[in-house]
């Protein structure tokens, strides 16, 4: 969820992702991830108050094509 800087501490992230928590609780999912930059404090408060909690990091990277003719 991206809120822009001018429409920020007013709530918004936690309203939209409650919605769409909301929606997927109703599919009856059983587990329900995200990503967040470890540094992205403000969006990791708003997941902790909806009952997300760390569990791994995640790494993110460019993958490159394996070159399958060699010499």
């Amino acid at each position: 969820v991206y809120t822009r800087r001018s429409h920020r501490s007013r709530g918004l992230a936690k309203m939209v992702t409650s919605a769409v928590l909301t929606k997927l609780h109703q599919l009856r999912l059983e587990t329900i991830v995200l990503n967040v930059k470890e540094t992205n404090y403000a969006a990791i408060k708003v997941y902790e108050s909806l009952g997300f909690a760390s569990y791994c990091r995640f790494y993110e990277g460019v993958a490159s094509p394996i070159n399958r003719h060699r010499a």
